[in-house]
């Protein structure tokens, strides 16, 4: 309902919705809703989907992973003409020959983090260049080779491939299911005025008779 203002002067307040994390294309800040209109949509935001944008330097051999635990075998990116994937904690360059999705599975107390999702990735005649640290903080069971407890997740590379600084993108998954993450997307609400003033309008309304 629109109510007429009863004063010269008001203010409205109103609430706007917008991000609370940077995640993917999405960052701090940004609009999701207003009264005023809509903000980008991300349909990543709240996906298992990240798609981050990396910048490394010339010579740099680490790559950090804003979100984890990365599902193994969801990496994927290109340098150059060459690409990357991962298998089972081994970063490869080439073409991978199969791979087939393992869903998580309950262990055996009965909880869903006993067995993490995964992909099983047949890397055929790529060459191995490098290893992955899924990363796995705040772990509640799960431990071993694939997920470490005590670091977030990280490409590391053999040799680099960054003759000069480059940026690059990078898609992979988080598991965002059955596990404790070591971040979650945020939505704020933050409350905001307007200030009114208004302006006196006048017009002469006149009778003509003919």
């Amino acid at each position: 309902m629109v109510k007429p203002m009863t004063a010269m002067h008001g203010y409205v307040t109103y609430f706007e919705y917008v991000k609370g994390s940077n995640k993917g294309q999405s960052h701090v800040g940004d609009l999701i809703t207003n009264p005023f209109g809509l903000g980008h949509v991300d349909p990543n935001y709240t996906a298992s989907t990240v798609e981050e944008n990396k910048t490394a330097a010339a010579s740099a051999t680490e790559v950090e992973l804003g979100w984890c635990p990365v599902v193994p075998g969801s990496i994927a990116f290109q340098i150059g003409a060459d690409k990357y994937f991962d298998a089972n904690g081994v970063l490869y360059k080439g073409t991978f020959t199969s791979k087939v999705f393992t869903a998580e599975q309950v262990g055996s107390d009965g909880r869903l983090e006993g067995v993490a999702g995964h992909y099983e990735v047949n890397p055929g005649a790529a060459t191995a260049v490098g290893t992955v640290v899924y990363g796995y903080p705040g772990s509640k069971s799960v431990s071993g080779a694939i997920y470490d407890g005590a670091q977030k997740a990280k490409i590391t590379f053999t040799t680099t491939p960054f003759a000069a600084e480059t940026t690059f993108a990078i898609s992979y998954i988080y598991n965002n299911i059955a596990i404790m993450q070591n971040d979650i997307p945020q939505v704020t609400v933050r409350a905001k005025g307007i200030y009114l003033a208004a302006k006196a309008r006048r017009i002469a309304i006149k009778k003509f008779v003919a």
